[in-house]
């Protein structure tokens, strides 16, 4: 999410989000629920700055689905517990904006494996910084 450094071993089990959210510092919480690589991550989310009690009906769930398609991978995003419009409305807004970011730095990875592109440089819009293909890879990989 957001800037967030994720703590967790990738099994199922505990998953922590940290990181700094319109000058609030933040450590949010979940548990992974079902990981198959390359196919599904299912996890609860808690987050302090809900303002919400820490308990299990105040957990999101977020399930993330990846599909071979024809023309590239489909990636289906779902994220039960919205408790009203404005929630709702925020959650989308969120996962566009980091899906739109999934997509363009997996099209600069694209253009990386190119032969011709090992000596170009790809363009971070989140940061508006400049990376070398190598680091983007590395990036993307770890």
């Amino acid at each position: 999410m957001f800037g967030s450094t994720v703590s967790s071993d990738w099994k199922k089990g505990e998953i922590k989000w940290k990181g700094v959210h319109e000058e609030k510092k933040y450590e949010d919480k979940g548990k992974i629920l079902e990981i198959k690589l390359e196919s599904v991550l299912k996890y609860t989310h808690y987050s302090p700055l809900s303002g919400k009690e820490d308990i299990p009906k105040n957990y999101n769930t977020v399930t993330i689905k990846l599909s071979d398609k024809k023309d590239g991978i489909s990636v289906v995003l779902t994220q039960d517990n919205n408790t009203n419009e404005k929630a709702l409305k925020q959650s989308e807004k969120n996962w566009n904006a980091m899906l739109d970011g999934l997509k363009e730095l997996l099209e600069k990875q694209r253009a990386c494996e190119k032969p011709a592109a090992n000596k170009s440089i790809a363009k971070s819009g989140a940061e508006g910084r400049s990376i070398g293909c190598k680091s983007l890879l590395h990036s993307i990989r770890a």
